[in-house]
């Protein structure tokens, strides 16, 4: 995952970053998920 958009998803604030990283909540889902979170595949 992103480190930005971890941040996000755990409600930080990334300082100046915050006015120029606009994404979209299916973006934070996809990286999540890409993430192997809950990538259960073996």
């Amino acid at each position: 995952m992103k480190p930005v958009n971890i941040e996000i998803l755990m409600n930080h604030s990334i300082g100046i970053s915050d006015s120029y990283c606009r994404a979209t909540e299916i973006e934070l889902l996809d990286d999540y998920l890409k993430g192997g979170v809950l990538n259960n595949k073996k």
